[in-house]
C-alpha cells in the first residue's frame, strides 16, 4: 500500500503523520477539523478493500471497538469512507507499544503488576461484552508516560453472540500472532475467553522476564512448542516474576492464581 500523503484530506479528517503499518493497513495521526483534536486513523490498505473478507474484518474491528467504553481499551469515534479509502477514526493515545517499553530483562515487577492490572480489566470488559479480542500481545497494548494502559486494535475480535461470525473467521482459520497463540487458536479451532486469557499470560511471562514464553527459528515450530506448551517457567529468569504472572492472570480470569 502507497503511504498516503500528509495533508491528505478524508471527510473532515487531515491526516498528519504515519504512526505505522499493519497486516490491514496504515495507521496515522490526524486533525478532526471539526472538533479541532487530535485523533488516530486507521486506513484499510486498497489491496484489501476489494477483498470482502477483509472489508468484513475491518467493519468488524469497528463494531467491536463501538461497543466497548472503557478507560483501558481506545475509544472508535468514526467509520467512514472517502474517495474510495476506507478508514476508522480512533482516540489518539501519546504512548509506546509495550513491546517498545519493555527492556532486556524485563520490567520492574510494580510495572508488570501495574500494567498488567489495567490490561486485565479491559479484558475483564471486552469479555463481559462477548467479545473476544484473538491478538493480545505487546504491540496491541499501548503505555503512556503516565502509566496508563490502552488496549487497541481488535481488527480479529470476535463478537460471541454474532451469528455470522463463521463468515470472518470460520473454524480452520488461523488468526493471531503466532508467539502468543493459545493451543487451540494454533489449531484453527473456535476460541473463547479463556484465549485471550492464555495470550496474556505470555504477554506478562515476556514483560517479567523480557523473554517471550513460546517461540522457534521459524511459525511451524512456534506453533508446536505452543502447542505442547514447551515454556521455560519464568522463575527461571527472575525468581518472584511466576508469582507476579499468576496473580495478574487471576485478576483477568476471576480464578485464584494457586
Amino acid at each position: 500500500m502507497k503511504d498516503l500523503a500528509p495533508g491528505t484530506q478524508l471527510g473532515p479528517y487531515k491526516l498528519e503523520t504515519l504512526l505505522g503499518e499493519g497486516g490491514m493497513g496504515a495507521v496515522y495521526r490526524g486533525h478532526d477539523t471539526r472538533l479541532g483534536r487530535t485523533v488516530a486513523i486507521k486506513v484499510l490498505s486498497k489491496e484489501l478493500a476489494s477483498d470482502l473478507v477483509f472489508k468484513r474484518r475491518f467493519l468488524n474491528e469497528a463494531r467491536a471497538a463501538s461497543a466497548l467504553t472503557h478507560p483501558n481499551i481506545a475509544v472508535l469515534y468514526d467509520i467512514s469512507s472517502d474517495s474510495d479509502v476506507d478508514f476508522l477514526v480512533m482516540e489518539y493515545v501519546a504512548a509506546r507499544t509495550l513491546k517498545d517499553v519493555i527492556p532486556v530483562g524485563g520490567l520492574s515487577f510494580e510495572q508488570v503488576a501495574e500494567v498488567g492490572s489495567q490490561v486485565a480489566l479491559a479484558l475483564g470488559a471486552a469479555h463481559a461484552a462477548g467479545i473476544v479480542h484473538r491478538d493480545i500481545k505487546p504491540a496491541n497494548i499501548l503505555v503512556t508516560a503516565q502509566q496508563q494502559v490502552k488496549v487497541v486494535d481488535f481488527g480479529i475480535a470476535r463478537l460471541q453472540r454474532d451469528a455470522n461470525d463463521t463468515q470472518l473467521t470460520g473454524r480452520g482459520q488461523v488468526v493471531g500472532t503466532v508467539a502468543y497463540m493459545s493451543p487451540e487458536q494454533t489449531r484453527g479451532e473456535d476460541v473463547g475467553a479463556s484465549s485471550d486469557i492464555f495470550s496474556f499470560g505470555c504477554v506478562l511471562y515476556e514483560a517479567a522476564t523480557g523473554r517471550q514464553p513460546f517461540g522457534g527459528p521459524n511459525t511451524l515450530a512456534s506453533c508446536c512448542a505452543v502447542r505442547r506448551r514447551s515454556s521455560i517457567c519464568p522463575y527461571r529468569w527472575r525468581t518472584r516474576s511466576f508469582i507476579v504472572c499468576r496473580r495478574a492472570e487471576s485478576c483477568a480470569s476471576g480464578r485464584s492464581p494457586v
